[in-house]
């Protein structure tokens, strides 16, 4: 029984590394993520209840030697600890736990990276097994590869998805070329273990063809940068300890690289550079705006860092403390209206999610392992192990070096945590220990009663719940772009009934149920929905633990509409408005140079009448916004018109705070300026309309009629644009 269990999480563990890169479910609103890490941690979840069953007839366990390897032990535990603890402390624990929607890379997923770090260690089969896990690795690189290159040119199922971002670069089955490029360099590093270390080493050579050409089309600068890394500590150790006088050789690859990016960037426009990978490396236009960003995302993170030294603000709160700092800056450079959730650097991203002193912990239970690995390769007599093993060791710089400049997904962590396995494993001699605490049968039983009640919870009810809750989530938004608002908020109470740990469900269905209400004739109705927004609102709030903006955006809004409501005592009304201005000042504090916070703002002043302070909100968002608006786009370059025509695809209203501007101007009787502002309103009939209300006011009679015509041209039935018109000419 105990070897056949442990052959079975061989198995399972092999299929977990083959299938976790190519999942994806085009009719899941989080397409690439959500499959795979729902996947990965009901798999992992298996594992464990098949080592229970085992503990359950044997209570012995296979390590390595724990006497050996204190330290190690010391410093993965006390890791462990860390998390847990600044999980706890965490500014937002709940989101700390479960992860925000888009990474899903809470304590809940570290819980089963930790548990799959055991299984393997814990496998007396691992160091004799140890290819299958590497086919399954090589496997899944091969096809995600040839998926990536039938992308490239236009095929599979992906081929129509939204990418323009990603300027032509292919990113597969993983959602981005950089994660796409950041996993293509383990398991090309896979590759490269198996032409060294088994006998068809023509074929494995031919499989790395597709993989090194999918990783450049992915254009990712950081992944080959991590490759290139892992590959000269590669080659250093193998000089080293086996050819010492290829050492001697070492600078010539870095003096190629810098002759390289030199002569690249000494001749940008050249042909040869323009039409080839090259053109990555060329320090201006769009490769220069990422650098950029990081140049602003690092100090700011930093600031964040001070706020929280000891435990860190916890796992994935990036997202809701990076707006109270972020730098207007970085505007011009992002999509205008997203918010940074990470920081786009491994350290920094880790003091901010457990503090020094789990960051401390953590990278000298890396740097431990690296030195005990270096340390066994000096006394191995087994060449084709110290392969595996200076390959292992490749993997893990090229990952460390590569996430200096981005961040790692659940795939990556996954590939990560097994190759630092199978180095523990590989450098040491397992034991078997005995738990004495499961040698009595009532406490054996027991504890393995309660360990499988809530593995097979947290399978139903954190995993099985999440994929039905996102499929429903989908569906909301599909009603939603079809202006269906009834059936998409009852889509969203579905997400939320099914998962309720996902903030961004809590938002979306605030917001649908906000929007429905205004389009009910019955105040009944409105008053209803309305509630049900301000309550899912509420819920945000508490999720966040009271330091996401959003949520209070939302409660602005919601309470400026309930004090529209007829009926309402002039009481009521003030208290809903001293209401709304308290939610948009705490989200003010939370995110003070957020574009859609202040357009939001901006707008509810104008509806209270508060047009001076209206104009200085919408003044504040010109301040910070791109100056696109105000451009003469023929007078700007090609690299230029694009960044406006994406910027206008993704913010096609941005245009209508000028019309409020305009008409806040209009109320205070500036009309200098109110026409100013009115030129970069859209062109629609609520522009025109105004632009004939100004000039009517101004007496310019002529002027009012023409553009109550034109708005008549857009609309030829609006009967108030006639009724308008008639008393212009019976003046």
């Amino acid at each position: 029984m105990k070897k056949y269990s442990h052959q079975i999480n061989i198995y399972i563990l092999s299929v977990i590394l083959f299938l976790t890169p190519l999942l994806f479910h085009p009719y899941l609103n989080l397409t690439f993520e959500l499959p795979k890490v729902i996947f990965l941690r009901i798999a992992i979840s298996i594992c464990a209840i098949i080592l229970l069953l085992r503990l359950k007839n044997n209570n012995q366990v296979s390590l390595p030697s724990l006497k050996q390897n204190k330290f190690f032990y010391y410093l993965f535990l006390s890791y462990i600890l860390l998390t847990i603890i600044g999980t706890l402390f965490s500014v937002a624990p709940s989101l700390s736990f479960f992860g925000s929607y888009y990474r899903q890379l809470g304590l809940l997923t570290f819980i089963h990276l930790f548990i799959l770090f055991f299984l393997l260690i814990s496998n007396p089969l691992l160091t004799e097994q140890k290819n299958i896990l590497f086919y399954s690795i090589l496997s899944s690189g091969f096809l995600v590869s040839i998926y990536g290159i039938f992308q490239k040119f236009g095929s599979g199922i992906l081929s129509g998805w939204n990418s323009e971002s990603f300027l032509g670069r292919t990113f597969a089955t993983m959602g981005h070329p950089n994660f796409l490029g950041q996993f293509l360099i383990m398991t090309i590093i896979v590759n490269l273990i198996l032409i060294f270390t088994e006998k068809r080493k023509i074929l494995l050579s031919l499989l790395l063809l597709p993989q090194i050409s999918t990783l450049i089309f992915t254009l990712g600068r950081s992944s080959i940068l991590g490759l290139l890394g892992g590959l000269f500590v590669m080659f250093l150790l193998y000089s080293y300890f086996y050819k010492p006088k290829l050492l001697r050789y070492s600078f010539v690859f870095v003096i190629i690289g810098v002759f390289i990016i030199s002569i690249v960037n000494l001749m940008p426009q050249n042909q040869l550079v323009q039409k080839s990978p090259l053109k990555r490396i060329v320090l201006s236009g769009e490769n220069l705006r990422s650098i950029k960003s990081r140049f602003y995302i690092w100090p700011t993170a930093i600031k964040i860092i001070k706020e929280y030294p000891v435990f860190g603000a916890g796992l994935e709160t990036f997202s809701i403390t990076f707006p109270k700092y972020q730098p207007k800056e970085l505007l011009e450079l992002e999509v205008y209206t997203e918010t940074a959730d990470r920081a786009h650097n491994e350290i920094l991203d880790n003091l901010l999610n457990i503090g020094i002193l789990g960051t401390l912990i953590y990278y000298s239970l890396i740097l431990f392992l690296l030195v005990e690995s270096v340390i066994y390769l000096k006394n191995n007599k087994n060449i084709k192990e110290s392969y595996v093993i200076i390959g292992l060791i490749g993997i893990i710089i090229s990952q460390i070096i590569a996430n200096q400049f981005g961040f790692p997904t659940v795939t990556h962590l996954l590939y990560f945590w097994t190759a630092s396995a199978l180095l523990f494993v590989l450098i040491n001699k397992k034991e078997e220990y005995k738990i004495k605490y499961l040698t009595l049968p009532y406490i054996k039983n027991s504890l393995i009663v309660v360990c499988l009640f809530f593995i097979l919870i947290n399978i139903y009810k954190y995993n099985f719940t999440n994929i039905s809750a996102d499929a429903s989530f989908k569906r909301a938004q599909a009603f939603a772009h079809f202006n269906n608002n009834d059936q998409s908020y009852r889509e969203y109470e579905k997400s939320i009934k099914k998962f309720p740990y996902q903030n961004i469900y809590y938002l979306y269905g605030s917001f649908e149920a906000l929007s429905f209400s205004k389009y009910l004739p019955s105040i009944t109705e409105r008053e209803k929905y309305l509630k049900a927004a301000e309550e899912m609102a509420k819920k945000a709030v508490i999720f966040t633990n009271s330091h996401d903006f959003n949520p209070f955006m939302l409660l602005g809004e919601i309470y400026i509409s309930y004090s529209f409501l007829d009926g309402l005592s002039p009481k009521e009304q003030n208290q809903n408005i001293q209401k709304s201005l308290q939610s948009y000042q705490k989200g003010l504090e939370l995110a003070p140079l957020n574009p859609r916070l202040l357009r939001s703002y901006g707008y509810s002043l104008y509806q209270l009448g508060d047009y001076q302070n209206s104009i200085k909100t919408y003044q504040k968002l010109l301040q910070i916004s791109p100056p696109y608006w105000e451009w003469d786009l023929t007078s700007k370059s090609q690299e230029e018109k694009d960044k406006a025509r994406i910027f206008y695809k993704i913010n096609p209203d941005f245009n209508e705070n000028f019309l409020y501007m305009a008409r806040s101007y209009a109320r205070l009787k500036d009309y200098q300026n109110a026409l100013k502002y009115l030129n970069f309103a859209p062109y629609d009939i609520d522009t025109l309309s105004t632009y004939a209300t100004i000039y009517a006011v101004l007496g310019d009679k002529k002027e009012a009629m023409d553009y109550l015509k034109k708005a008549l041209e857009l609309e030829p039935n609006n009967q108030l644009i006639l009724d308008n018109l008639k008393i212009l000419e019976s003046q």
